[in-house]
């Protein structure tokens, strides 16, 4: 038997010169939108602010183009990541437009806070210490049409993300909101992680919209990046937090019933050799892997420190620089690396929310009908609010 090769089958050559292609010409867009950079290697680089962009294409058909796009600078402990979804006449017209959005939206805004510092508004949040941010925010950019004022999401969520601020150096914003028919989606991430509350408060307001297509689309970020003068940089990096946190996770599921909290307090200790980090995973390692064990219940975002002698602090999990490292540590551990449930189910015994969700069972209320607002944790007089 016989079989024609199939002529217009591509060559994984053919296929790595397209793509290489493509990446020049994401690159070199980059370069005529912000003629102070250059093209290195594979990255659209500001030499003066230390600026590294590095785009790849996810996507392309029918000149529809998915472009992910990363902004490298020091003052981020983690990247900031971006995926556009840009059309075009053609497939040339759409990767500029992907790039013309990206330069527009977030670069942009990012290079008048270094170069202009002075000319931006000014917020104040606070933790243990004042902390001032300078604010910028893009327009409201979106897809279709709709009757009446496109409003400011900063403006609309001023008070609410002002509150959220901590002693991170940068808090990338974004605010989003569609409306297709009847069905309203809307999120607020604050660095990559969703604020639910403010989420919500957007579904309100889509949910009013009257649109003059079957779907409609709004989305604005806002950048807060804190004066160096007020900015503490912590003695830890990100590595190391992903590193200590891997640490407390298996000495907390390595410690059956017998062993008292004391003990694991103890032996976290040793591995960070930090009060206030111990403090912190000590707490906030079995309240996530509760939140784990029930996901028909809603948490909320607030922290509330707990320590003797003084009043109860309340805060949101954004203000701390641990709490999203130590989130994105234990979620990974328990979605990707099969842990027994009886090994959950132990580090849930040491959750206090667990115990009140548990009580809540006891007394017939509905696992979907729980609020939980957040997690308490407890710090001595020595620990430091990072």
């Amino acid at each position: 038997m016989f079989f024609w090769k199939n002529k217009n089958k591509k060559t994984d050559m053919q296929l790595f010169n397209e793509k290489s292609a493509l990446k020049e010409a994401l690159l070199d867009n980059l370069a005529s939108l912000c003629e102070d950079g250059v093209i290195y290697e594979d990255a659209f680089v500001l030499e003066d602010e230390e600026v590294y962009v590095y785009a790849d294409i996810l996507a392309l058909n029918n000149h529809v183009v998915q472009v992910v796009f990363q902004l490298h600078h020091e003052w981020m402990q983690e990247a900031f990541m971006e995926v556009i979804v840009a059309a075009g006449d053609s497939d040339e017209d759409a990767i500029f437009h992907a790039c013309e959005q990206f330069y527009e939206q977030i670069l942009s805004m990012y290079l008048k806070i270094l170069k202009e510092p002075n000319s931006l508004d000014k917020v104040e949040g606070f933790t243990q210490q004042s902390h001032n941010f300078y604010v910028c925010k893009s327009d409201v950019r979106g897809i279709g049409k709709r009757e009446g004022v496109v409003d400011d999401f900063w403006e609309m969520l001023k008070f609410d993300l002002i509150q959220r601020l901590g002693n991170q150096r940068v808090y990338w914003v974004k605010c989003f909101a569609s409306k297709q028919n009847n069905k309203v989606e809307c999120e607020v991430h604050i660095n990559s992680r969703e604020a639910k509350n403010l989420s919500k408060k957007l579904i309100s307001y889509a949910s009013n919209w009257d649109c003059l297509s079957s779907f409609h689309t709004e989305k604005q970020w806002i950048l807060f990046v804190q004066e160096e003068e007020c900015y503490e940089k912590s003695i830890f990096e990100k590595k190391d937090i992903i590193s200590f946190t891997k640490e407390a996770i298996r000495i907390f599921e390595e410690s059956d019933e017998a062993v008292s909290l004391k003990q694991i307090r103890q032996s976290i200790l040793d591995v960070c050799k930090d009060q206030s980090l111990t403090y912190e995973l000590l707490s906030f390692i079995p309240e996530l892997y509760c939140e784990y064990a029930y996901p028909q219940v809603e948490f909320g975002e607030k922290l509330f420190l707990v320590q003797k002698n003084r009043k109860t602090k309340e805060l949101y999990q954004s203000q701390l620089q641990s709490f999203g490292f130590i989130a994105d540590t234990v979620r990974k551990h328990l979605e990707l690396d099969e842990v027994d449930d009886h090994i959950v189910q132990t580090v849930v015994s040491r959750s206090m929310n667990a115990k009140a969700i548990q009580n809540s069972v006891k007394e017939g209320i509905d696992l979907k009908e729980l609020v939980v607002s957040g997690i308490g944790y407890l710090g001595g007089s020595d620990y430091i609010l990072r």
